[in-house]
């Protein structure tokens, strides 16, 4: 067999061919890459934001020269710091000097969101790096700033912070007494503790109040006795409440009479807090403290969130409380709710002044709800006023209301008087519902559904034999 053999001129030609379409690629290759870079390094925000989607790592470094030594616009900052949170903890090493860029954002920039996402890098990737210039934040006025400083803090697990914060703790100026409270909230060292039992006695409402949110976020149990006595005797009334407030969000029952004591407080703010206190806490035995609160109250707002709170507890504490507030609150809507409740918790001791109301209330509304509360309470001495008060001006909706409650006391000493009351012309819009009633109470009292009745033509027919 003839072996053909290819001349090596066609295969170089070919070679050449190939190599060089290779190169125009490669140059076409790195003339896009090139533009991109070049859009970067224009500053283009876009391109900047598109470096990992193109994945374009090696243009991370250059990144830095748009913000160290100089000023550059937040939102071309911002774009800087939104890539290398994008690159989290890969980017140390693509750019082990990004932390000179985090610690100049931290130290000079004057726009406050970049500051803060800078720091939520920090504490992303627990850059010890920049730990004393995020220490010279932590008084910082803005709380934002201040609060995301504490958590980067937090993330180091550093004691080198620990004298910092508790140099905080011992300051003479009041303010930085307060952060260093406000950074225990964010802290998790039992160490930075150590100030907390003297600032809850700190001259400093602000400060001894802030001194109760850190016991109850810290769990600091043993504190809790020195609180409820603040609840009762600090001499201003936000602390008080926020004394109350710790222990009502610690859900605990205490022996102690501190509700008892703060419900009755001279600000209604404590006062407030304590009855949400009570509501939650779910004890029959402090509704005879709220009767007695709402026999002093003049809020009607309190008093409303005081009759909410015995339907609450089932109890009506005594009923004084509600017999007062149906009898003397400004506000129709908690009148109209007193007389409900009334009625549903079986309060008798207001059954006197419910039967007052049916002459002294003006508000119709108010009357139709103590009427049916009389009703629920089957309550016949509320007989004669109810008879007396269908033979008035009263609206029709409302002796509609008296005879559905007549009905429900059932008492069979009313039915000649009802009787009469069908002859009476001044009573002709109500003559039907009347003789219902009156119907109603035969059939009970004589004989029942299966007495005797009137025969129609047909019946009479076919009984006939």
């Amino acid at each position: 067999m003839k072996i053909f053999k290819i001349s090596d001129e066609p295969l170089t030609v070919y070679r050449y061919v190939t190599i060089f379409f290779l190169s125009i690629n490669s140059v076409f290759s790195e003339s896009v890459k090139d533009a991109f870079k070049s859009e970067v390094l224009d500053k283009k925000i876009d391109s900047i934001l598109k470096i990992q989607e193109n994945n374009r790592p090696d243009l991370v470094p250059f990144l830095s020269n748009f913000i160290k030594n100089q000023t550059p616009k937040p939102e071309l900052e911002s774009s800087v710091l939104n890539i290398y949170f994008k690159y989290s903890k890969g980017i140390l090493k693509i750019h082990p000097e990004y932390w000179k860029d985090l610690e100049w954002v931290i130290e000079n920039s004057k726009n406050e969101d970049n500051v803060l996402k800078a720091l939520e890098i920090v504490s992303e990737l627990k850059e010890k790096k920049v730990i004393y210039s995020i220490l010279d934040l932590v008084t910082s006025r803005n709380s934002e700033i201040r609060r995301a400083s504490y958590k980067a803090i937090n993330s180091y697990k550093d004691d080198r912070t620990l004298p910092y914060i508790l140099e905080l703790g011992n300051s003479e100026e009041p303010i930085k007494r307060y952060y260093y409270l406000e950074a225990l909230n964010f802290i998790a060292d039992e160490r930075a503790n150590i100030h907390i039992p003297r600032l809850l006695n700190d001259p400093s409402p602000a400060i001894r109040s802030e001194a109760i949110v850190a016991i109850e976020k810290l769990g600091l149990k043993e504190k809790l006795t020195q609180v409820q006595n603040m609840a009762t005797t600090d001499t201003n009334y936000e602390v008080r409440k926020f004394a109350v407030v710790s222990l009502k969000n610690q859900r605990s029952k205490f022996s102690s009479s501190v509700y008892q004591k703060t419900i009755f407080d001279s600000n209604s703010e404590v006062r407030e807090v304590s009855i949400d206190a009570i509501h939650i806490i779910k004890d029959v035995n402090y509704a005879k403290f709220v009767s007695s609160a709402m026999e002093k109250e003049t809020l009607s707002s309190l008093n409303m969130k005081m009759l909410d709170t015995l339907l609450h507890l089932n109890n009506h504490g005594g009923g004084q409380g509600l017999a007062v507030v149906l009898k003397k609150d400004k506000d129709e809507d908690v009148r109209t709710k007193a007389a409900i409740v009334i009625g549903n918790l079986k309060a008798s001791v207001a059954i006197p002044v419910l039967i007052k109301s049916l002459i002294s209330e003006q508000v119709v509304k108010v009357k139709l709800a103590v009427t049916k509360s009389l009703g629920n309470l089957k309550e016949k001495t509320a007989v004669p006023m109810i008879l007396n008060r269908i033979q008035t001006n009263e609206p029709d909706e409302l002796k509609l209301e008296f005879l559905t409650t007549l009905d429900k006391i059932d008492d069979p000493k009313i039915m000649p008087v009802i009787f009469d009351l069908t002859e009476e012309n001044k009573l002709k819009n109500i003559h039907a519902p009347l003789k219902q009633l009156l119907r109603k109470m035969l059939y009970r009292f004589h004989g029942g559904e299966k007495g005797y009745k009137i025969l129609s033509e047909s019946e009479e027919v076919s009984s006939n034999p």
